[in-house]
């Protein structure tokens, strides 16, 4: 179930559900109506389903399912509760160098753990990863 919109891009937006079964709260990335009927587009989203699918890594997202409904496709991923470093170059000005150095050695690991596999992330930018706090632990990028 569909709960509120998280964010969007130019193609997709991401929004908060609710796992009918087993009510777990996870992210769904869904083609924006206008780019259903695009082939390219409708492949495309599919396509990073299945790539980043194949990733195991701390800094990079968690799919958990993907396909189409009422001709609209859709990727289900683990929700990622926290903020992007978009939203903290705002309100911060910008970020310190161990900050900065924090955040890009896990962009690094994670893109290192996805380029092992032959993935290409595509669009790496401030409003893409997202750094978490997790309860007990320490900032986490993903």
């Amino acid at each position: 179930m569909l709960r509120r919109p998280l964010g969007h891009g130019g193609i997709c937006t991401v929004y908060e559900a609710v796992h009918l079964y087993t009510a777990r709260r996870v992210a769904v990335k869904v083609l924006n109506e206008e780019y259903r009927a695009h082939d390219e587009a409708r492949l495309r989203l599919l396509d990073e389903a299945r790539a980043i699918g194949m990733v195991r890594h701390p800094n990079v997202v968690e799919v958990h399912d993907a396909g189409t409904w009422e001709d609209a496709p859709y990727l289900v991923m683990g929700l990622v509760e926290g903020r992007a470093i978009e939203g903290l170059l705002t309100s911060r000005g910008r970020l310190s160098v161990a900050d900065t150095a924090t955040v890009s050695r896990q962009v690094a690991l994670g893109l290192g753990a996805a380029h092992a596999l032959g993935i290409v992330h595509r669009d790496v930018k401030p409003g893409n990863v997202l750094v978490v706090r997790p309860p007990g632990g320490r900032e986490q990028c993903t």
